[in-house]
């Protein structure tokens, strides 16, 4: 008898029973295809997990875009709106500053006929400064006397022209500077 015999009738005997063994296969094969359906059901699982991950990203992804764009578009509504009030109070400050402006000037200016009667006014003025001029209004005018004497009214006089005399009372005349 072989040792594998001696083995499976002496030492094993109810490991080797044939409808044991075959019972035993049944049971292992039966665990191998509860393996492979399983293992079958494990990537369709898989494949479902990351099918259902991916499609719950793209909706965030989606739904983020839509939140962002809507929040880009409020955005450009509030730039709208903020440079429409800068606009607008920028028009009303130049208004009140324009309505200041022409009330000072309106106040201090002179009117049309305060301007014609100032024009003829001066056009008198230098009619009679005119006059002056010819008549001596040239004449430099200044008051002098010593420190301390009791000052007096006096004339530049031109040295180089001739003094005159008064026939009647004896007083000399000198001409002016500047005539």
């Amino acid at each position: 008898m072989s040792t594998e015999t001696i083995a499976q009738t002496v030492l094993f005997p109810h490991l080797f029973d044939r409808p044991l063994v075959a019972a035993f296969d049944q049971e292992h094969e039966r665990a191998q295809r509860a393996i492979a359906a399983l293992e079958k059901i494990g990537g369709t699982l898989q494949q479902d997990v990351q099918r259902g991950a991916r499609e719950a990203v793209n909706a965030a992804l989606s739904d983020l875009r839509a939140q962002t764009e809507r929040a880009a578009g409020v955005l450009g509504s509030f730039t709208m709106e903020s440079w429409a009030r800068m606009f607008l109070q920028s028009i009303g400050v130049a208004l009140i500053t324009l309505f200041f402006v022409m009330l000072l000037v309106w106040i201090y200016l002179p009117s049309r006929q305060e301007m014609s009667e100032l024009r003829q006014e001066r056009e008198t003025l230098q009619a009679g400064i005119a006059n002056l001029e010819k008549r001596g209004a040239r004449i430099q005018l200044s008051q002098c006397g010593n420190p301390g004497d009791k000052q007096r009214l006096c004339v530049a006089v031109d040295r180089a022209m001739r003094t005159y005399r008064d026939p009647s009372g004896g007083d000399v005349y000198m001409i002016t500077k500047g005539y």
